[in-house]
Order: C-alpha cells, then structure tokens, then sequence
C-alpha cells in the first residue's frame, strides 16, 4: 500500500485517539490521521478533508446514526471499535489496540491502491 491514506479517528477519549494518531503516523509512512473527539468535530473535518477511512468509539457512532449514513455515502470505510464488549454481526475491535493490531487493521482493509 503505497498510495497516501487520510484516516478520521473518532473517539471522545483524547488521549487514546492521540496515541492512535501517533502510532499510525509513526508506523506508516503513507498514512496522515485526524482526531475527532465530538460528533460535531466530525462534521467539520468530513467538510475539510477526504477520508479512506474512519477508526470511530462506537459510544460515538452509536450517538449520531445520520454520521455514519455520510460515512457510507462518501464511501469511506468505517471500522468501530470499544472498550466494552458488545453483542454485534460486524467486527468490532476491542479498546485498547496495540500499535502492530492498528496497522495490521488498516493494511488489511481495501483502501485506494
């Protein structure tokens, strides 16, 4: 994956979406991260930026259903994550992730080539 990869990390635990931000951008040379920590920081960076993907808090997601239909009218690739576990069909990760769990997860996702 050598094409650049702009990722939406949104979760309301700052600290937590940093040190996401950090290891994505230290750990891949081709990725640039975003934190989001509130639905409406959310709007605004979806009306600044481009995304290929978006790591969001469920707790987040759950909160505002009318984001996650933009995130799928973009067709940008959504993976949740929590830190409490969660009866659900689709895969969700479980807080907290370590540094080779994240890039793994996005070097395994089908993002732009």
């Amino acid at each position: 994956m050598n094409t650049p990869v702009s990722i939406l990390i949104v979760d309301t635990n700052k600290v937590f979406a940093k040190s996401v931000k950090e290891v994505i951008e230290k750990n891949m040379a081709n990725a640039s991260a975003h934190v989001a920590t509130n639905i409406w920081e959310v709007k605004r960076r979806l009306e600044e930026n481009t995304y290929d993907l978006v790591l969001a808090d469920l707790s987040v997601a759950m909160d505002s259903e009318d984001i996650l239909n933009e995130f799928t009218q973009k067709d940008i690739t959504v993976v949740q994550w929590s830190a409490v576990q969660v009866a659900t069909d689709s895969k969700l990760w479980r807080k907290p992730l370590t540094s080779m769990q994240l890039k793994d997860l996005v070097q395994s996702l089908p993002l732009p080539a």
